[in-house]
């Protein structure tokens, strides 16, 4: 099952979807800002990427409204982008430019409390910055556009929020409590 809230992702999605042989029945629904429109407690596992805060139609589902639809047991994932310093708004340019639409303004260790507080435990939180640093580089290295360079610049040189330094991707895992 996934939900998005764009209607070309969800075209998108649907479409990657019955190309793809032996993946088993996907489907796709789109949910609105606040709520998933599932039942509580239907899901073994669920993962979120770049939900918190997605690109082009902001939401307001939380780790909350996740685990609400997750079985006491299940594990949640979360991936996400977080700046944790200010970014000025010549800078947010920049990175919409290469690519980086939405940036979750908060602190690493929020992500862990999030989780906690909305009932899971065994909560992990990895930063996998370093992984996705060498990505971003590889992209810098095929880049033909000039006006990219600058986003580039702010992801890998500058000294207050490169990655590593401002601007992080995190993967956290947690479990629901059981009842």
């Amino acid at each position: 099952m996934g939900v998005e809230r764009s209607r070309t992702l969800l075209r998108q999605a649907r479409a990657r979807a019955e190309r793809r042989t032996g993946a088993g029945p996907v489907e796709f629904r789109s949910t609105p800002e606040k709520r998933l429109t599932f039942p509580n407690e239907v899901f073994d596992a669920l993962v979120s990427e770049f939900v918190i805060y997605p690109t082009s139609l902001p939401t307001q589902i939380g780790q909350p409204e996740m685990a609400r639809v997750l079985k006491p047991g299940g594990t949640m994932i979360v991936t996400d982008v977080v700046v944790t310093r200010p970014l000025s708004p010549a800078q947010r340019r920049a990175l919409r430019q290469v690519g980086l639409s939405y940036l979750c303004e908060a602190q690493l260790t929020d992500f862990e409390d999030w989780m906690r507080d909305a009932g899971l435990e065994q909560v992990e939180l990895v930063d996998v910055t370093p992984t996705v640093r060498e990505v971003w580089l590889q992209r810098q290295s095929r880049e033909r556009q000039a006006n990219h360079q600058a986003g580039y610049d702010i992801l890998l040189k500058d000294e207050n929020a490169q990655l590593g330094q401002g601007i992080f991707y995190v993967y956290v895992k947690g479990v629901k409590r059981s009842v």
